[in-house]
């Protein structure tokens, strides 16, 4: 708060993607009401060129737009990293830019939490996290490499316990887990 006689506080963080050419992307679309606009005429533009005539309508879903809302890392339990995310928000831009059977990088893991999203999205994942056993957060010292690992240990023992596994999917379980290749490093700074 010490900032908040100075600017406006900050309500969101920026998620930047970067690419030399168009990545993967899945738009997850969100709900709306269903509309149809009838039959939009031939028009003669001179931003955008000629339109043929086409029916404007909608079926209900939506695009996504730049400001995703989720909630807290706290709403989805114990927080151990001071910029740990939220693990929904790790699966909604894991599903958003990759595809299955892809890896995904996390080089500050922290935590662990896009790690554990790209588990539970059937993606392989490789995490990289230089603060081993350091007083990061509330002035405790906290093994981050210990912490993902038990994490992405426990996200996988629940996969193995879910209903799904239990109704006779193991063959389709083993086949997912038979692909999963996980790695997970300690960087230390010279």
């Amino acid at each position: 708060m010490r900032h908040a006689k100075k600017q406006p506080l900050r309500k969101h963080e920026d998620i930047v993607v970067f690419y030399r050419k168009q990545p993967t992307y899945h738009p997850q679309m969100t709900k709306g009401e269903a509309y149809s606009k009838g039959i939009r005429k031939d028009q003669v533009t001179g931003s955008y060129g000629d339109f043929d005539p086409t029916l404007v309508a909608s079926s209900g879903g939506r695009y996504p737009v730049d400001v995703l809302y989720f909630k807290t890392a706290e709403a989805e339990g114990p927080v151990v990293h001071p910029t740990q995310k939220p693990v929904s928000l790790g699966r909604y831009l894991i599903r958003t830019f990759t595809n299955p059977g892809d890896t995904v990088l996390d080089n500050t893991s922290g935590s662990g939490s896009f790690l554990i999203s790209a588990l539970l999205e059937g993606r392989n994942f490789v995490g990289i996290e230089k603060n081993e056993d350091v007083a990061l957060f509330k002035r405790k010292p906290v093994d981050y490499i210990e912490i993902t690992k038990s994490r992405v240990s426990q996200t996988l023992k629940k996969m193995l316990n879910s209903e799904l596994f239990i109704r006779g999917l193991i063959s389709a379980y083993r086949t997912i887990l038979d692909q999963f290749s996980c790695c997970y490093g300690v960087v230390k700074p010279r």
